[in-house]
């Protein structure tokens, strides 16, 4: 579970104060403490987190909400993302998050076209043939 967080540690030579945080969609996901990471619970640098407590919750910040949008069903996840895609220009990097918030989607939903993720999000749909460069080329 947090081995590789270890070598992480290790190989950057990490000399500040860390702390792991795991993961889960919800409680019945946690298969419990692994006796070897009981003394990492135990002093506070590991830490498990469930998405499904963050349901109800309100004033969470945009990459929690992001987060959470894994366990949201279809029409909350819709509500959700065009709220996030609306938010996002207080981001690094705005259209990088619209594509992580537009492959979250694409995965949690995959029944779904990226056209009609595309359309819950609200966002254009471009057809590449009226494009210039298409046309161009």
């Amino acid at each position: 579970m947090v081995g590789v967080d270890f070598l992480y540690l290790y190989r950057h030579r990490v000399a500040r104060p860390w702390l792991a945080i795991v993961v889960f969609p919800d409680r019945p996901a946690d298969t419990g403490i692994i006796t070897p990471y009981a003394a990492l619970i135990g002093c506070g640098l590991l830490r498990r987190v469930y998405l499904s407590d963050l349901l109800g919750a309100e004033h969470l910040g945009f990459n929690v909400r992001l987060a959470r949008l894994i366990i949201l069903d279809q029409a909350q996840a819709s509500v959700e993302a065009r709220a996030l895609a609306a938010e996002r220009e207080s981001t690094a990097d705005p259209l990088e998050t619209l594509d992580l918030i537009e492959t979250i989607l694409v995965y949690e939903f995959p029944q779904l076209t990226r056209e009609e993720i595309r359309a819950m999000l609200h966002l254009p749909v471009t057809d590449v043939k009226k494009t210039l460069s298409y046309q161009e080329a």
